[in-house]
């Protein structure tokens, strides 16, 4: 493969099924997850996609960061496009939409190495909303020295270069995404001195 986006996008052409979401490697489905979703794409004739809540959990699937689960839970639940342009609270194992929906808006964009899910709930929000799912869909696995844990300086230099494409040159947008960089920066800084 060319990188996790070309698999994934490969992954999507050999899919099967009306629904899709995909899960990394060590991440976990939570019981009743698929079931739920699939409720939600039937009732709801107009859904193109579905996020839903998820947990961090360590190596040893205890879950960890639970302060960093309620922020994202926060704003979840409170969705705007507008925040979404701030910053990235979906998760992405607690994603789904409709092969249609992707077809309409494309695939994942194979030149970012870390953001490539938050480019797609980019393009996905400015057609549509998500329908929020307030359940527990999955689980994330976060090891220190993975893509998102280790490398946080290049991943947060692909979600400015984000903002500035999506944000339409709104300064209060741009200026509230720096906010979240910083506030990002310190909140990891953190974490590690205190070894979470």
């Amino acid at each position: 493969d060319r990188g996790q986006s070309h698999a994934v996008n490969k992954g999507f052409s050999m899919a099967t099924g009306d629904i899709i979401g995909w899960l990394n490697s060590d991440d976990l489905y939570e019981e009743g997850a698929l079931q739920k979703v699939v409720a939600v794409f039937n009732n709801n004739n107009n859904c193109g996609w579905v996020a839903g809540r998820c947990h961090i959990i360590n190596a040893d699937g205890i879950e960890i960061r639970k302060a960093v689960t309620r922020y994202k839970n926060k704003w979840l639940g409170r969705y705007r496009y507008d925040r979404l342009l701030v910053e990235d609270f979906i998760s992405q194992p607690a994603v789904w939409f409709k092969r249609s929906f992707l077809n309409e808006v494309g695939l994942l964009d194979e030149a970012l190495h870390y953001t490539m899910d938050y480019d797609l709930w980019l393009r996905m929000g400015a057609r549509l909303d998500p329908v929020i799912v307030r359940d527990y869909l999955a689980s994330f696995r976060y090891y220190p020295n993975s893509k998102t844990g280790g490398e946080l300086g290049k991943s947060l230099e692909e979600v400015k270069s984000l903002c500035c494409r999506y944000a339409d040159s709104r300064k209060d947008i741009l200026f509230r995404n720096w906010v979240y960089r910083m506030k990002i920066r310190l909140g990891y800084s953190v974490m590690s001195l205190i070894g979470m």
